[in-house]
């Protein structure tokens, strides 16, 4: 049975992360249009709106939990998160 704390949780957690993802892809569509009319402006921001989604990515992988950071890994706690991982129950 779900716990309606956990369904919450996980609402917000999408929401939180589409909110971004939508902006940056209307983001990048209008820099792939300024390609046309001023390439280095297109390169620039679509370059930022890659370091931005990386940077979002990131943040989101290290909020929801399950993997240590890419920067100064810890592996210890990352077979511990997966071991209980596959141990959850059913």
């Amino acid at each position: 049975m779900w716990n309606p704390a956990s369904i919450r949780h996980a609402a917000l957690t999408l929401v939180l992360a589409g909110v971004p993802l939508v902006g940056a892809i209307i983001a990048f569509s209008y820099a792939v249009r300024l390609l046309d009319d001023a390439p280095i402006g297109g390169l620039l921001l679509g370059a930022g709106v890659l370091l931005v989604l990386a940077g979002w990515a990131r943040g989101l992988w290290r909020a929801v939990g399950v993997a240590p950071s890419l920067l100064t890994p810890d592996w210890d706690q990352f077979e511990r998160l997966r071991r209980e991982w596959e141990n959850r129950p059913a």
